[in-house]
């Protein structure tokens, strides 16, 4: 096998030892599937509802870009497990956009749950402060337009990636295609305090929206019990979104803050890949055991299968209203 190894072209250190590293990305393809899985799963039970409540819609919006970002995973894993037999082993970095159909599709996906997370939160955030501004914006139509657009958006990433990989395709890199390769320094740095940006405005409009809902409730004491199961219901929703969006920035900040050492040890960098990853389905279970819509048709969903599944049983009955 013929190799086109040039002075640009490194072939990654961790590539070395091909047991270890197939069982490394063979790992991360199991993390895919449990993803993949649970995402069909959750799209199933929110499929009759969505439309009708806004907070739904979005997270269908976010599953299914949760879902093309488990695919590119699984598919590089994939490829990266195969990577030695292939041929050529150094590409222009262009090659990786073009070459590479699931590059595209993990940007995609990535770049849509950083920007439904904050739709999410920018939902909630109306709901609590202008109820009028929400019936407005978030309309069936318009919350399809924002979901749309959360995927047009990502989808420009793709061309400025691949404008900036072809400012230098005179250069040679690995053909497993690491972002670290096919694109600048400059890009990269954007693209890193982009996503912890969107993280961190995200939760702050979730922790708005906690302080006004808590003070509506300090000051409206004489509300009926319809009023005050509704607050209740909105208030629980709220947290669980909270805490969703928190694992999230969590499994993304979390190994940016290691990146830095991860030169000491090919286990430790390989570790903070996959604590990076553990997110695609951590983010799917969270929406299904803490959200009272979802959780109560996971039961459901999961009493007509011909077996039994551990799912976490509520005592009460849900009414959902908002």
């Amino acid at each position: 096998m013929s190799s086109n190894l040039s002075v640009d072209c490194v072939v990654p250190v961790d590539s070395e030892n091909s047991d270890e590293s197939a069982l490394h990305n063979g790992f991360l393809m199991v993390i895919a599937v449990v993803s993949l899985v649970l995402d069909c799963l959750l799209i199933a039970v929110m499929s009759r509802r969505s439309a009708s409540q806004p907070d739904l819609y979005l997270i269908c919006g976010f599953v299914i870009a949760n879902a093309l970002n488990s695919i590119g995973l699984l598919c590089a894993s994939a490829y990266r497990i195969w990577w030695r037999t292939a041929e050529p082993l150094c590409v222009p970095p262009k090659q990786c956009i073009v070459g590479r159909f699931y590059i595209p599709v993990h940007m995609i996906g990535s770049g849509a749950v950083a920007l439904s997370m904050l739709l999410l939160s920018l939902e909630r955030f109306f709901l609590f402060w202008r109820v009028e501004w929400h019936r407005v914006v978030f309309k069936p139509f318009g919350t399809t337009v924002l979901v749309v657009m959360t995927f047009v958006l990502s989808s420009s990433e793709v061309f400025a990636v691949y404008v900036d990989s072809s400012s230098h395709s005179a250069k040679l890199i690995s053909s497993l295609c690491y972002r670290k390769d096919y694109s600048s320094k400059y890009h990269n740095f954007v693209y890193t305090w982009l996503k912890i940006s969107l993280a961190i405005v995200a939760l702050l409009f979730y922790l708005l929206s906690y302080v006004i809902h808590k003070m509506s409730i300090q000051r409206a004491h004489s509300s009926s019990c319809l009023g005050q199961l509704r607050k209740a219901r909105r208030g629980s929703t709220l947290n669980n979104l909270l805490a969703i969006s928190s694992a999230i920035a969590f499994f993304h900040v979390a190994p940016l803050a290691m990146s830095p050492f991860s030169h000491w040890s090919i286990a430790l960098m390989r570790g903070v890949k996959i604590l990076h990853n553990l997110y695609l389905p951590l983010s799917v279970a969270l929406c299904m055991v803490t959200h009272p819509f979802l959780m109560t048709n996971v039961q459901r969903l999961a009493a007509k299968l011909p077996w039994r599944l551990p799912v976490p049983r509520r005592k009460t009955a849900i009414i959902y209203i908002g």
